[in-house]
């Protein structure tokens, strides 16, 4: 720290909003809208209790694109049963819904306390909140997904032929064993398959 000013990428615009899962002062939710035609692919935890996120991600996923991504810092809707299940449905409803899109052209990630209901209510005030907030940057993400980290995560690169790469995660010893509840971005205006 301190850590450079990162430049966007383009076709990935970052907005924050505070759900408030946490008395913790600030933004807990990111909302990523991706451009069309962005290709994604993911790597998810090989935990035998993976969350309602991670499921949705992994159907998600082979479809090869996606419109948008939401994170959730503060209550990780994991261990929480069809209710867990139910929310993480919804939260990619009310996010299609604010871009006019399939709930399935959306990724979702939960980060924090195990065990406890995310509170749908809040993303249904949140969400559309972060849709219509300016524009941030990688760093405004990077430090709305943190939970215990000391501090925000973030990584850039421009390659040989000009495309750029740029990263943020979360995660304060939590990434042994297969990233446990480690989450991790990469964005790259690179042209790629998924």
């Amino acid at each position: 720290t301190p850590f450079p000013n990162l430049p966007a990428i383009d076709g990935v615009r970052l907005r924050v909003a505070r759900a408030g899962y946490k008395n913790w002062g600030r933004c807990d939710l990111t909302f990523a809208e991706l451009a069309p035609g962005t290709a994604v692919a993911g790597v998810t935890t090989q935990s035998k209790c993976p969350s309602p996120e991670v499921e949705w991600c992994r159907a998600a996923l082979t479809l090869g694109s996606a419109r948008a991504l939401i994170v959730n810092a503060g209550n990780a809707n994991c261990v929480t049963g069809e209710q867990g299940v139910e929310t993480d449905r919804r939260m990619a409803e009310i996010a299609a819904h604010e871009l006019n899109l399939e709930a399935l052209s959306v990724l979702t990630a939960s980060t924090g306390v195990i065990g406890v209901q995310l509170p749908i209510e809040k993303l249904e005030v949140s969400i559309p909140l972060a849709r219509v907030a300016l524009e941030g940057d990688v760093t405004s993400a990077a430090t709305a997904i943190m939970t215990t980290d000391l501090t925000m995560k973030v990584a850039e690169v421009t390659l040989s032929g000009g495309a750029r790469v740029v990263g943020f995660c979360k995660g304060s010893g939590m990434i042994h064993p297969n990233m446990a509840t480690m989450l991790g971005f990469i964005a790259t205006d690179a042209v790629l398959e998924p």
